[in-house]
């Protein structure tokens, strides 16, 4: 990767980078391999770890909260190694904008109502009802023994 390449990293989620080392002439393993960034008024770093045989891994934790998006940043793989520091690879890189879902609920304008034409009545004097009633005697059971029984003068009237 050249130096004017910007790398894109996820803002919202973990991000993993990976460097193969090549350490010639040394007798020992580095002491410290590190990724390191500086943001203005901070400097963010990340220890890396073997991933494979010449293979080192660094992890971004879920940058939100340090770095801003789309904003560059310059970043250096740092090595010391038999107690000598050396800055194999330099690099840019940027964070992209988090996706997001935005829903917004809205509510159907009803259409506007025409008034019904309205009809015009005269008013006409109440007209008066009249109502007949036929009234007729209505037979009443009795209770004998438990049984429903008509009483004998309401039969006996017949």
């Amino acid at each position: 990767m050249s130096e004017t390449e910007i790398m894109e990293l996820r803002l919202d989620e973990d991000n993993e980078l990976f460097f193969r080392l090549g350490i010639q002439g040394a007798t020992e393993r580095p002491q410290l391999v590190r990724l390191t960034c500086e943001g203005g008024s901070f400097i963010y770093s990340a220890a890396g770890e073997d991933a494979e045989e010449g293979v080192t891994r660094f992890v971004i934790r879920r940058p939100g909260h340090v770095f801003e998006a789309n904003r560059v940043y310059e970043g250096k793989l740092e090595v010391v190694v038999e107690n000598r520091y050396f800055v194999p690879a330099k690099f840019k890189f940027k964070f992209k904008e988090p996706v997001r879902v935005v829903a917004e609920s809205l509510v159907a304008a009803k259409p506007e109502e025409k008034p019904a034409p309205t009809k015009i009545v005269s008013p006409e004097k109440p007209k008066q009802a009249s109502i007949q009633f036929d009234v007729k005697p209505v037979e009443r059971p009795s209770f004998a023994g438990g049984l429903l029984r008509k009483s004998y003068e309401s039969s006996k009237g017949k």
